[in-house]
């Protein structure tokens, strides 16, 4: 005894692989200054990404090698703008188009500096624009010297649907 079955409307799926993203420097980071926690660490930025996708994959370069606490909001549309330095405060509006919250806590000591890697994240989001807008704040007291920004970039399993 067989089962028979008749297929319609197949769907390839084809992947790409993983991609990543430029890296990213934190916009408006004020330098020789002692930051609090929860404050703003630098303005709003953005970063271009497939309209649709999985983070992977989040790496934070700590140029200035602090091996502290960052965290990097990341949202699907832009949210208000926060001021360097200043208490974080996110809207009711803007918390619903939060996509990930990116706590980057463990890291490598490479001496001159330091990695943190955020592995296995399989955060699915949808991106209109092909941008995720995104806000660092501090969770300890860095001083960040000039020219030694923390940057970020993300690795990104895109989606890519074909009908046939």
């Amino acid at each position: 005894m067989g089962i028979w079955a008749n297929i319609r409307n197949i769907v390839r799926v084809r992947s790409p692989g993983n991609i990543a993203t430029s890296v990213v420097t934190l916009p408006g980071v004020g330098t020789g200054a002692a930051y609090a926690a929860n404050d703003a660490l630098g303005t709003q930025g953005s970063i271009a990404v497939p309209k649709s996708g999985v983070i992977e994959t989040a790496i934070l370069y700590d140029l200035d090698d602090e091996g502290s606490q960052v965290d990097i909001l990341l949202f699907n549309a832009p949210p208000a703008e926060e001021t360097d330095n200043g208490a974080i405060s996110i809207s009711n509006g803007d918390l619903r188009n939060l996509v990930d919250v990116l706590e980057f806590t463990a890291f490598v000591d490479l001496i001159d500096n330091r990695v943190s890697i955020l592995r296995d994240r399989g955060v699915a989001y949808v991106a209109p624009e092909g941008r995720l807008w995104f806000q660092a704040m501090t969770r300890s007291v860095p001083n960040i010297a000039a020219a030694n920004t923390p940057q970020f970039k993300l690795i990104i399993r895109p989606d890519a649907h074909e009908e046939g």
